[in-house]
């Protein structure tokens, strides 16, 4: 051991321990690696799990079976608290789109003496845990989104949202629209400008299943 001590030069010596590290590191980084990628393919795997667990139609989804298929509407607005109804009638349909994610519905009547036409698509948020609802018609250019809850029971759709009056030009009015299925066969839409108190009740719509 000393002959071979004595016949290395301190180079030679630095350079060795050098190397050895240098090895010690390469292999510890390949078992890092190692490790990483064990992780990573453990958070992958969780990952999908939670996406498919998202996208996924559940029994909050079901709950919106009752709108599916084709109404009779009876529809009265009011243009002012206090003022009478302007009544009118109308028709919709409804169905499921992109495999049960969503409920579309279009939607026939008059307003004002004019056609009124407009689409929902309606769905819940896996991940908020809340009912969602999207709105355009042709008398507007605005897109309503609202979101809620449904009661306890499953019969009685919450939802808000914020929209601006064309008429008085105000900004983001809060709206509540309350559905609630009586039955099978019918089911009782109101909507309320929340910013009008107790006098908040702007339309009433009943749905009668066509026979």
């Amino acid at each position: 051991m000393k002959l071979i001590a004595r016949s290395m030069r301190p180079g030679h010596i630095t350079a060795t321990v050098l190397a050895a590290g240098a090895v010690a590191g390469i292999l510890s980084l390949q078992a890092q690696d190692k490790k990483e990628t064990k992780k990573t393919a453990i958070n992958e795997e969780e990952a999908t799990k939670k996406w498919m667990e998202a996208a996924t139609p559940g029994a909050a989804h079901k709950l919106l079976d009752a709108w599916a298929g084709s109404w009779e509407l009876s529809c009265k607005m009011w243009m002012a608290p206090g003022a009478p109804p302007m009544e009118s009638g109308g028709t919709a349909t409804a169905a499921w789109i992109l495999e049960g994610r969503f409920m579309e519905m279009n939607f026939k009547t008059t307003m004002m003496g004019m056609p009124f036409e407009g689409r929902a698509i309606t769905g819940y948020n896996n991940i908020r845990k809340t009912y969602q609802s999207f709105w355009v018609d042709n008398m507007g250019t605005a897109m309503t989104i609202s979101s809620g809850k449904v009661s306890d029971d499953g019969k009685t759709f919450t939802h808000e949202a914020k929209m601006d009056d064309p008429m008085t030009g105000k900004m983001d009015n809060t709206y509540r629209f309350i559905e609630r299925v009586v039955s099978k066969d019918e089911i009782h839409q109101e909507i309320h400008d929340l910013s009008l108190g107790k006098d908040s009740k702007m339309m009433e719509t009943t749905y009668k299943r066509k026979k």
